[in-house]
């Protein structure tokens, strides 16, 4: 889907994700206009605060959990 895209997309999965600091994180938001990830990664940057993330940043949200249910 990444390479599909017009726009600059990035995935964003996988444990080492908590690890990322906020300058990481602030890094891949300016460099790609879409970020697809689970809802527990977008959670976890809204709990962190709004150094990370905050819901006025975000243009369109697409949640995709159908399968709970």
């Amino acid at each position: 889907m990444c390479q599909l895209l017009p726009q600059r997309v990035q995935l964003c999965v996988g444990r080492e994700l908590d690890l990322w600091g906020k300058e990481k994180w602030r890094v891949e938001f300016e460099h790609h206009e879409v970020v697809v990830c689970t809802a527990q990664v977008l959670v976890n940057l809204l709990i962190k605060g709004s150094d990370y993330m905050a819901m006025d940043r975000i243009c369109l949200l697409v949640l995709d959990e159908c399968h709970h249910a």
